[in-house]
């Protein structure tokens, strides 16, 4: 299953009359865009911008991020079961835009509020405020429910970077523009053997958690909201091309940390160099004890018993409640022979690490920290507020890290960690 990413690095993005990539600037027709977007009347006071890294803006009540991307060949459509009919993602060609992002923000998300600093000492926290933002904001209009607006700012953003990306096909001949690089994910079948010496690996990835329950029409896995989902089995490359999406919630999970999924991204680049990448294994964590067992005795099969894996890596999404997953997970893994690392945040009471999570196994011995979720930090005052309407929040701001968008990113993808002084 062979797909290919090229790349088109952006180190400017301009107001334009139309939407075109002129080298590595990116000039986009904000007004015409937004006249397109605002047709959808589940949309209310919608308002594009551009924000450049070092900009001093902060984003507040982040829905969601997401890197222009356009499939340019394979089986399936631009997100299918959302924008697209249902087809495998996964295949074929995609060009996607780096160093650009499209980001929601949410005017009736209420506090704790999800802030992003573009420029400034707040920038430091989050990777994300080193790329180009093409900021949605948008509230729900009168007779329009939050759900209905939720998913209405899920398809514009997505719609938006379609649009975006499409600056890297010549619009007279349709040809794609050549790219600085093309990353390749040629991974095998379930059908082909590992070379004899490489450990068969797999990932299992939760991809949501029914603490917070997904809506009757928000998009996860293929446009399904995942809610009773059992563990299911994807190929790796259904993750990094359009399979699934954040849905609603923004808890140091997004759309764009799954199209350039660390964790998925990493075992590729070890394929059939010093291990064997095989599949990863949908999860979703379940809020009562009879599904929670379920579910982990159905994953731990499939990694065993169906993939027959060596190793696996587990990570989680939400907040305390899916930790019992994880460990459990874990357990259940290491019993059945498979050797488990775990990838999560630490909760670290007045930065000591006595009670890091809720719950623990001595099984579980292998933990990479993507850091301190509760560390608090003080936002300095900005130029600019976007996807807020209290001036307030243009001030100092104390917050914590968890609330920052790309911070302490639940796959592991950020760059701050906990360590022992």
């Amino acid at each position: 299953m062979r797909l290919e990413i090229a790349r088109y690095p952006v180190e400017s993005v301009i107001a334009g009359r139309e939407t075109r990539l002129q080298g590595r600037t990116l000039e986009v027709d904000v007004a015409g865009l937004r006249e397109r977007l605002a047709a959808d009347p589940r949309l209310g006071d919608l308002q594009l911008h551009l924000v450049a890294p070092g900009d001093s803006t902060r984003l507040a009540g982040v829905f969601d991020l997401v890197e222009p991307r356009l499939k340019r060949s394979g089986k399936a459509g631009d997100w299918p079961g959302i924008l697209s009919p249902v087809r495998p993602a996964g295949w074929g060609r995609t060009n996607a835009l780096q160093g650009v992002v499209v980001t929601t923000c949410d005017l009736d998300e209420q506090s704790p509020l999800r802030y992003l600093d573009a420029g400034g000492e707040g920038a430091r926290y989050s990777d994300y405020s080193s790329l180009h933002h093409l900021v949605l904001t948008s509230a729900a209009p009168p007779g329009a429910t939050p759900a209905q607006h939720s998913r209405a700012l899920l398809e514009a953003e997505l719609k938006a970077s379609l649009e975006l990306a499409a600056a890297t096909v010549d619009p007279i001949t349709g040809v794609d523009r050549e790219p600085a690089a093309v990353e390749v994910y040629d991974l095998p079948s379930l059908r082909e053997p590992p070379p004899e010496g490489l450990p068969r690996v797999g990932y299992i990835f939760a991809v949501r958690t029914q603490q917070r329950p997904t809506l009757d029409d928000e998009p996860i896995l293929y446009g399904h909201n995942v809610r009773g989902l059992l563990p299911t089995l994807v190929h790796p490359n259904e993750v990094l091309d359009g399979g699934l999406t954040n849905g609603y919630w923004c808890f140091q999970t997004d759309t764009y940390s799954i199209q350039n999924h660390a964790v998925v991204r990493a075992l590729a680049a070890r394929h059939g160099r010093d291990l064997w990448f095989s599949a990863v294994i949908v999860y979703v964590a379940p809020t009562t004890q009879p599904e929670r067992e379920r579910n982990v005795a159905l994953a731990v099969r499939l990694a065993a018993d169906v993939l027959g894996l060596d190793g696996v890596i587990i990570t989680k999404t939400g907040g305390g409640m899916p930790e019992s997953d994880l460990m459990l997970l874990a357990e259940g893994c290491e019993e059945a022979g498979v050797r488990t690392a775990l990838v999560a945040w630490e909760r670290l009471t007045a930065g000591r690490s006595e009670s890091p999570l809720t719950l623990f196994s001595p099984r579980a011995d292998a933990i990479a920290s993507s850091g301190d979720r509760d560390a608090r930090v003080v936002l300095p005052p900005v130029a600019r507020i976007l996807g807020s309407r209290n001036p307030a929040d243009a001030g100092t701001i104390t917050t914590q890290m968890y609330e920052i968008p790309g911070a302490v990113n639940q796959f592991g993808a950020g760059h701050w960690r906990a360590v022992d002084v």
